[in-house]
Parts: structure tokens; C-alpha cells; sequence
């Protein structure tokens, strides 16, 4: 399995689209800093911690991490790649769980780098110094595995769909089909605000932008997080094993 991952490393840091989106990630982060440097009516504290909590969301998480994913995917069936390493005695689960090893680097590329944007911006633009405690880095390590399990989702539809276009269409729209879904069987339903779409992981991650977010809702996300990626990565491999490469 190892050496598959450094193949899928490498595969990733030598396409251009990594370091595209990389550069869009930066631009994306940094941009709604710019709105707040001529406003001296704000609240410094709260607009500098609801920036940095959100800059690790948005469209980072709802279109450039699915059409990357989809892609380092998707390229390997396009090409025939698949099926010759399978034909050399690789199993099925060691190629599934490679690239989805690689995918997490990705989704900790660009967390660190919308972070790191983010930290610099304020730093520099609004000389905003953000404080690192215990609970901010409970926050970001709550974002990440939430990111973890929205990228499963991609990955594991991906896997199935084995097309790229497919796959990023599908990935790109699942976040906004899955949110008009929910509301519109609660409104049908008349169930209060929120009771379904809490449980739908892109509505998770938008609990966690604010600049106050509760332990509570920390925790949930979590075992949220945990079953909607062993959900999805089980299907995906199932999927993966018992279909012709």
C-alpha cells in the first residue's frame, strides 16, 4: 500500500490543478478581508474570529475540494491505470484506501493554507492578532474531520461514477440538492428548523463558521462526521469490489 500512496503523492503534486486550486483557496480567503479595511465601525473581535472559523469553508468545501478529488480519481479509470495495477496482484481495498489517504492530504493542503491566509490577512490588513487557545484548535480539528467526511462523500461518488465530469457534476451539487431536500421535508413535514438538516454534514460545517460555537455542537459534529464517512467509504468500496475495472 505504500507504494501506491507514493504514486498517488506524486501524481498530485505534479498535476497543475493542485496548485490552481491552491492559488484560488488563497484569493478566496483573502478577498473578504479587503471589505472590512476602510469599516472602523466593527466589532474586531467577533468579525476576526467568524473570519478565521469560515475561511476553511464555503466554496472550498462545496466545489474546489470535489472537482480535485474527482479528478485524482477519476483519471486512473479514465486511463486504463486501474485495471493494470489490479492486474499486478494489488487488492482492491489497498487501491480504494491509497487514494483516499491522498485525498486527506489534499483536504489538509488546503485547510492549512486557507488558515495560514486567513492568520496573515488579519494580521496584516486589520492587525488582528488571533489567539490560539485549546478551544480553537478543538474547533479546527472538528472542521477537518468534517471536511474529511464531506470528502468521502465525493470520493466514494467518484469511485462509483468513475467519469469526471459525473463526478464533479454530482459532487457540486449533492451540498445544495441535499439543503433544498431537507427544507422542503420539514416544511412538508412541519418539523421544527433544523431537526433533518442538522444531520446533514454541509449543514454541520456551517455550525461551525460562527464566532461563538459550543462544545456541544463540537461533539455532535464529530459523531456525525464519524458515521457519515464510514457510511460512505463502506459503499464505495463494495462498489469498488464487485464492479469490472
Amino acid at each position: 500500500m505504500l507504494k501506491l500512496l507514493k504514486v498517488e503523492l506524486r501524481c498530485l503534486f505534479r498535476q497543475k490543478s493542485t496548485y490552481i486550486c491552491l492559488l484560488i483557496v488563497i484569493a478566496i480567503v483573502a478577498l473578504p478581508v479587503l471589505l472590512y479595511i476602510s469599516d472602523e465601525t466593527i466589532d474586531m473581535q467577533s468579525t476576526g474570529l467568524n473570519l478565521f472559523h469560515s475561511s476553511f469553508s464555503g466554496s472550498l468545501i462545496d466545489i474546489l475540494l470535489p472537482i480535485l478529488i474527482s479528478i485524482l480519481v477519476c483519471r486512473d479509470f479514465s486511463s486504463d491505470a486501474v485495471r493494470l495495477i489490479v492486474g499486478r496482484g494489488y487488492s482492491r481495498t489497498k487501491i480504494f484506501f491509497s487514494k483516499w489517504i491522498t485525498t486527506l492530504i489534499v483536504i489538509l493542503l488546503f485547510a492549512l493554507t486557507a488558515w495560514v491566509t486567513i492568520y496573515i490577512s488579519l494580521a496584516a490588513m486589520l492587525h488582528f492578532n488571533m489567539q490560539f487557545t485549546p478551544h480553537l484548535f478543538m474547533i479546527l480539528l472538528t472542521q477537518l474531520l468534517v471536511a474529511a467526511a464531506i470528502s468521502s462523500v465525493a470520493f466514494s461518488v467518484a469511485f462509483i461514477a468513475r467519469k469526471t465530469s459525473a463526478a464533479i457534476t454530482l459532487g457540486i451539487l449533492c451540498p445544495t440538492l441535499g439543503t433544498i431536500l431537507t427544507s422542503v421535508i420539514e416544511s412538508v413535514l412541519k418539523i421544527e428548523n433544523g431537526k433533518i438538516s442538522r444531520f446533514w454534514i454541509w449543514s454541520c460545517f456551517a455550525q461551525l463558521t460562527g464566532d461563538t460555537i459550543s462544545n456541544d455542537t463540537l461533539y455532535f459534529s464529530m459523531l456525525l462526521s464519524v458515521i457519515w464517512m464510514a457510511v460512505f467509504l463502506t459503499a464505495g468500496l463494495i462498489h469498488f469490489k464487485r464492479t469490472d475495472v
